[in-house]
């Protein structure tokens, strides 16, 4: 039922019908009242704060695509005026206290909670007021989005849906969908070739398109309720040239607005310090890590080198309004040789011995000084490799062994010693990472979600669940975003990264994530499947 309404979505977004069950993501409790009510003489009365007036535009810039005129908005002032009104307000708002005692609306910081919001329709006399009340700013932003769905034409006129709503989402931080495969390619490229030509003018021409259609894109994912893009672009923080005042202006404008609508934005990075062949020649990187696929270098103990591309990388984010940072460790070398340490050069091996914990532990501490110094908000992700709890799993470790030198005692020796020193690899560097760094882990079944939960105690997660496996068939839509239930753990404030992992909007995929990252337990929702997972994305 609800797949059919992520395709009726797709379309009431932006036409005139409506219908509770296309509301994605779905409110926890919804019921409608059962009438529906003219439009025509109601007025929006929203709080002074940013959030609430925002609110109040997208209720009115849903009237207006469907031909309406926009409702008159007031600033919130007590007493409330008497007629027809929709009140936008935080729950905290002095304003509103005497009403919502009046008519029972219950709603506290904590309740419905974080992000959470109530909808309640109050007649009195010949007063109708529609009250949307968040449990904080964002909460009050989301009521807004929600009622705006309820808004539909007949024929030339404009009614509301009438429908109590209390709603809440599951995870807090949910990042879907890989924008930069689509939105930022639009002139993107074109704006960076005329900067880097000195052609000043015509950059900044092409970087104002550019931002007005990110706008819309960040628009499309506040009313699919997604509070955090993956706005990563082709420049690397730490690599970051100089010659980019005019991306750097724009990306933050565009960041701004989104922050404005409760939506962070994050930018991907890794610790290389070098690149091949430009940098084969240097003499500090005689006998380092070359990471041959990825056609990058990388050393623990050069720490200048890091130091550079920290500061450098601290920049870019500040400058460009980036609220959060993905570094990523060096990408490979599985369970035998994780991130490559066995490949290291001497100095790292007279630095740290063989204590890849308190190298990882500096490296990323490098970073997080620069980066945090500048953005103290910053949301900082850590990716450790290897990121997947399986490789906590003594058997699974053992089947890997054993196709390689046979099944035995032997093998299972292997197993036993490669997980245990895995486990104490992650504690340590858990003891040694500051408290706020989220740590990077991949979607997995449920028994490894819990080893790796244990293995890094009280961390929050980085949940990167690819929602199509990217080595094989990808297609435009698909279920799996249903198995999110087996990554969500409440007493963690984890952010959830759903990639769709392809080039194209495919919406109907992103719209999917967002419904099950705001509703794990919603109807259809499943365990994940490692196994199902690959064999859907097998080449066909």
């Amino acid at each position: 039922m609800r797949l059919t309404a992520c395709a009726l979505l797709a379309i009431a977004m932006n036409t005139a019908s409506a219908d509770i069950a296309t509301i994605i993501p779905h409110p926890k409790e919804i019921r409608a009242i059962g009438k529906l009510a003219p439009l025509e003489g109601f007025r929006i009365i929203a709080h002074a704060d940013e959030r609430s007036q925002i609110g109040a535009s997208e209720i009115n810039e849903r009237i207006a695509s469907l031909g309406g005129k926009p409702l008159p908005v007031f600033t919130l002032k007590a007493p409330l005026p008497t007629g027809h009104a929709i009140i936008i307000a935080p729950c905290t708002a002095s304003e509103i206290a005497s009403e919502l005692k009046r008519a029972r609306i219950k709603v506290t910081p904590t309740d419905p909670g974080e992000q959470g919001y109530v909808i309640q329709p109050v007649e009195s006399g010949a007063n109708l007021r529609i009250f949307l009340v968040g449990s904080d700013s964002l909460g009050t932003l989301y009521a807004g989005v929600t009622l705006r769905q309820l808004i539909i034409k007949r024929g030339d006129n404009l009614f509301l849906q009438l429908a109590t709503v209390r709603d809440y989402p599951d995870f807090k931080y949910r990042q879907i969908g890989t924008p930069f495969c689509e939105p930022l390619r639009l002139n993107w490229y074109e704006v960076l070739k005329a900067e880097r030509k000195g052609d000043i003018k015509r950059a900044r021409e092409l970087a104002r398109e550019w931002v007005a259609f990110q706008k819309r894109y960040f628009d499309w994912m506040l009313r699919a309720k997604i509070n955090f893009a993956w706005n990563s672009t082709n420049i690397r923080p730490g690599d970051a040239p100089d010659d980019t005042t005019v991306v750097r202006a724009a990306l933050k404008e565009v960041h701004e607005y989104g922050l404005a609508r409760g939506i962070e934005s994050m930018a991907g990075d890794t610790t290389a310090i070098g690149t091949y062949p430009q940098d084969k020649d240097n003499p500090d990187f005689k006998g380092i890590v070359l990471h041959r696929a990825h056609r990058r270098y990388f050393c623990w103990s050069r720490l200048e080198y890091h130091r550079r591309r920290a500061r450098r990388a601290a920049k870019w984010l500040a400058d460009a309004g980036y609220t959060g940072y993905f570094l990523h460790s060096t990408d490979g070398g599985g369970w035998q040789n994780p991130e490559l340490w066995n490949d290291r050069c001497s100095l790292c091996r007279r630095t740290y011995r063989d204590d890849r914990a308190r190298a990882d532990a500096t490296v990323f501490g490098i970073y997080y000084r620069e980066i945090k110094r500048l953005i103290p908000n910053i949301k900082f992700v850590a990716v450790v490799y290897p990121y997947s709890g399986r490789y906590l799993d003594q058997d699974y470790i053992y089947e890997q062994a054993a196709a390689m030198m046979g099944e035995g005692e032997t093998a299972r020796k292997v197993a036993q010693q490669t997980v245990n020193k895995l486990a104490k690899f992650f504690q340590r560097l858990n003891e040694l990472l500051p408290r706020d760094i989220f740590v990077c882990v991949r979607e997995c079944e449920r028994r490894h979600m819990d080893l790796i939960r244990r293995a890094w105690k009280g961390r929050r997660f980085h949940i990167y669940y690819e929602y199509a496996y990217w080595k094989g068939w990808r297609p435009y839509f698909i279920t799996t975003p249903l198995w999110t239930k087996t990554l969500f753990y409440p007493a963690y404030k984890d952010i959830l990264y759903g990639s769709t992992s392809i080039i194209g909007w495919n919406e109907m995929t992103q719209l999917l994530g967002a419904e099950c990252a705001w509703n794990v337990n919603r109807s259809g929702a499943r365990e994940f499947s490692s196994w199902a997972w690959r064999a859907i994305g097998a080449k066909l």
